[in-house]
């Protein structure tokens, strides 16, 4: 059992780099974290307004490069594989 036992393991899942075009300040990027980990299967975003880049940590079994995308883009922003 790992120390501290009582800490639940954290989920990793997928790993997945989006490019992002029309960010306009790191409000923007706490936008699209905030988005994106309303869904189901996103364990993690974090969003960089100096890299212009999102990772998603998330569970591909249930949800979608192409739903991320859709997320990200209905926030006003574009996304890119990166």
């Amino acid at each position: 059992m790992n120390w501290p036992f009582w800490r639940p393991q954290k989920k990793t899942g997928q790993r997945q780099v989006l490019k992002l075009i029309g960010m306009h300040c790191t409000a923007c990027a706490l936008t699209i974290d905030d988005a994106l980990e309303e869904l189901p299967g996103v364990y993690q975003a974090s969003t960089s307004y100096a890299r212009a880049e999102v990772v998603i940590q998330f569970d591909p079994q249930q949800v979608s490069v192409t739903q991320l995308m859709a997320v990200i883009q209905a926030q006003g922003y574009q996304a890119a594989l990166g």
